[in-house]
């Protein structure tokens, strides 16, 4: 769900010590499906906010997807 991405990403960067801000390449590991993907990035939206026009974004294919 995207909020447990939210929680998942919220928690990392609190773990790891590491603002959100100091990020500009985030890297997704695309489901390929029509569920996983829209709910990956409607995170990324969610808990970036307005930061995420200034991320680079690459979301790779799941390898079931080729």
């Amino acid at each position: 769900s995207s909020d447990g991405q939210v929680l998942a990403l919220q928690r990392a960067y609190r773990d790891g010590d590491i603002e959100p801000d100091s990020i500009g390449y985030l890297e997704g590991h695309g489901t390929a499906t029509e569920i996983g993907d829209p709910v990956e990035l409607r995170s990324i939206k969610r808990f970036y906010g307005e930061r995420r026009d200034m991320l680079m974004l690459s979301i790779l294919p799941s390898c079931s997807a080729i």
